[in-house]
């Protein structure tokens, strides 16, 4: 064997300073005795970003950089690889390229980035591989026994940890391993990537290493779980003295400083230059308002917590909440140095993103609510689209879950309105710019530069705070992305809260609309989306009336609406066709012609489940429901009957044409309900004069038998 040491690691941008960190620690351990010829597989990155580790290069020591993108394209490798799990890249794969692309060299050694060295690396190399063709470290962890449906036999005993391997390239040729790579590669069906895939190439071709030449820390680091008990005390032995600690696991020492065997990376961080860049480096600001948040942040924070994108901050600003939600976040700083957490008073979500963006040092900011949590790869796969299409707005989807933990994919992006550029400006969707992607904005990423360019700032407002912020962000924006993911899992909390919290605030989001109609007209723009805006606005104002339960909220959005809101929103001079949908048409023009009782009975016979609420909350539902002057038959001749008989006619409001009851009680109620077919009485509505839902029940279904349309039947308690 030769005295020159090959050794080969591969990487991709986010982990350029880890390698370079790895290769320090793997140099200053080295012997003066070896030379070192290291090569660093990549994709596409340019010279000047390798100068670093490059720079580490001695008499003794070759650095080579190896971009691998047209051969690996060229072969077809990698198709849909980052799939498999929320930590495996295309370059996690470049390992099994070394056989074929350095098919000259005997052996090399090949190493993971996350991994400090603090042994000689030479002795690794030149190991004993007993006629076999890898060397590696054997998997203590107890969920290979539950993944070894491919293996021959089921055998747990054939897992090793592909981050630190010995490779016999020439044998592993001459066993035609490299075409059993390619063969397994096409069916794409591994559940951790490479690893899997070389257990399987390499099937009891396999000579096991030393534990300490592979310390995996997250064993370490979870209480020592997954761990085999008849492994546990080998383990724990060869901590004190390792070889390589491997950074293995979605949690490492940049975003847990704190945690065991840490200290090792950030020794050589230090000596090796970067520590002042991973400390400092914020590529994304996590803006977090919180406000009585107990039962869901720590799952919120956990999910940031875990991310394996390591450059971002997480701003957790208090809107003054009376619950322990900030002692558990402290909780969380004590483990984290990227958390800080400030207090305000109560002055809503609005207010506290605003005091968040202030503080805000990211490149990009993404605003979170302290009641979700995130895919543990969703910050690193913004900020890489982002960086990719180098984005103002970039948008995606999301799951919703409810505390039942039932969860679905919300569909908060229309992709029909996608125009077919990757990269778009607001004008370029302006009559779809308030459909493509809803007025969440936990579903967008920003550039912190241009949010401050253009002033943008939320509405400070107890409901749909949001709104102006993001539909002004997405029409003022150069640069539009869409990224096809749901990173964000979105809490649905109690609809019965929401509707509460709609009944105290009815006319906020008339507010947020009219705020954005200033801010449109202040900044120029809103002649260029006016069709659009007014469609919007109309339709989701009037949406509010589905979530209000009280009359009195009710009453107050009606008021405002035809009084106020559809004159300064240029709502009320709007001719029926000017609306892209009829349904928005028919409800303005009943609001600006009829009285509150007209509007509401209307709205409660198209959808009665929904105004059953607001209707029970106003009392009993009486005749003055149905639209005046309205013909009607009255049902029923008891205490209520008479009352309504009484008051219809004192006050004029509709026309009874017929009082029916089954026994007829006084003069005026001249017959049996049978006498509405009989006769072929002309009426508008039948309305029931009943107290009991179960007698009401038996009317309706006489009413249905005698043909006529329930529609038509109006009943309340």
């Amino acid at each position: 064997m030769t005295d020159t040491v090959h050794v080969f690691f591969s990487t991709n941008r986010k982990y350029l300073p880890f390698c370079g960190i790895a290769i320090y620690s793997m140099l200053s351990n080295a012997s003066a005795a070896y030379k070192y010829d290291i090569r660093i597989l990549h994709s596409g990155l340019k010279e000047t970003e390798f100068l670093n580790i490059t720079g580490l290069a001695s008499s003794n020591t070759k650095i080579t950089p190896v971009d691998v993108t047209e051969y690996a394209k060229g072969q077809g490798y990698y198709n849909g690889v980052t799939e498999y799990t929320s930590h495996i890249t295309e370059e996690t794969f470049y390992r099994l390229l070394i056989p074929e692309l350095f098919s000259e060299l005997e052996r090399v050694v090949y190493l993971d980035c996350d991994l400090i060295v603090l042994s000689n690396i030479a002795e690794l190399y030149q190991v004993d591989l007993q006629g076999k063709t890898i060397g590696a470290v054997y998997s203590v962890e107890q969920w290979c026994e539950g993944n070894t449906g491919r293996l021959p036999n089921n055998d747990p005993h054939e897992w090793f940890n592909a981050g630190v391997m010995v490779f016999d390239i020439q044998r592993y040729k001459q066993k035609g391993y490299v075409q059993k790579a390619r063969e397994l590669l096409a069916e794409n069906v591994f559940d951790v990537g490479d690893q899997e895939l070389l257990r399987l190439v390499c099937y009891q071709d396999v000579t096991y290493l030393p534990f300490a030449w592979n310390v995996m820390w997250h064993h370490l680091n979870n209480g020592g779980g997954g761990i085999r008990d008849y492994n546990r005390q080998i383990y724990t032995d060869i901590v004190s003295n390792p070889k390589i600690i491997h950074y293995s696991g979605s949690i490492k020492p940049w975003n847990r400083p704190k945690a065991v065997l840490a200290e090792h990376f950030w020794h050589y961080a230090k000596e090796a230059g970067y520590y002042d860049m991973l400390t400092s480096r914020i590529e994304v600001s996590v803006v977090i308002p919180m406000y009585n948040a107990h039962e869901r942040i720590n799952v919120c924070m956990e999910s940031l917590w875990k991310q394996t994108f390591p450059f971002f901050e997480i701003l957790c600003i208090d809107d003054g909440s009376d619950d322990d939600t900030v002692e558990l976040v402290k909780k969380w700083q004590e483990r984290d140095s990227r958390i800080q957490c400030v207090q305000q008073i109560h002055q809503g979500a609005g207010a506290a993103r605003n005091r968040g963006l202030k503080a805000a040092k990211g490149k990009y900011v993404y605003f979170m609510d302290a009641d979700d949590f995130l895919s543990l790869d969703a910050i690193e796969g913004m900020y890489r689209k982002a960086e990719e299409k180098s984005t103002d707005v970039l948008f995606f989807n999301a799951f919703q879950f409810d505390a039942n933990g039932r969860e679905k994919e919300l569909g908060v992006t229309k992709e029909e309105f996608l125009p077919a550029a990757q990269v778009f400006s607001g004008r370029d969707v302006k009559e779809h710019v308030f459909a493509l992607s809803y007025g969440y904005v936990w579903t967008k990423l920003y550039r912190r530069e241009y949010l401050q360019k253009q002033k943008l700032l939320f509405q400070e407002i107890f409901i749909a705070e949001a709104l102006s912020f993001v539909y002004l962000s997405m029409m003022l924006a150069d640069r539009i992305g869409y990224w096809d993911a749901r990173p964000i899992h979105y809490y649905m909390d109690n609809p019965a809260g929401q509707s509460m919290h709609s009944n105290t605030y009815p006319l906020s989001v008339c507010m947020a609309w009219l705020d954005l109609k200033h801010q449109m007209e202040s900044r120029h723009i809103y002649k260029d989306f006016e069709h659009a805006f007014i469609n919007k606005a109309a339709e989701h104002c009037m949406d509010r009336f589905n979530v209000l339960s009280e009359m009195d909220a009710v009453e107050e959005l009606f008021d405002a609406l035809k009084m106020t809101y559809f004159d300064k929103l240029g709502i009320a001079d709007k001719a029926d066709e000017y609306f892209s949908y009829a349904f928005v048409a028919e409800r303005k023009n009943t609001i600006m012609s009829s009285d509150l009782q007209t509007f509401i009975f209307q709205e409660y016979l198209k959808n009665r489940r929904a105004y059953r609420s607001i209707l029970h909350s106003h009392g009993e539902i009486s005749y003055s429901y149905i639209p005046r002057g309205c013909r009607i038959i009255l049902y029923g001749a008891g205490k209520r009957g008479k009352s309504f008989h009484e008051r219809i006619k004192r006050e004029s409001y509709c026309d009874i044409v017929l009082w029916v009851d089954k026994t007829p009680h006084s003069a005026e109620v001249v017959c049996k309900p049978r006498y509405i077919v009989e006769q072929g009485v002309r009426f508008d509505y039948v309305l029931l004069a009943v107290k009991e839902k179960m007698v009401a029940e038996e009317i309706k279904a006489e009413l249905r038998e005698l043909g006529i349309n329930e529609d038509v039947i109006v009943w309340h308690p």
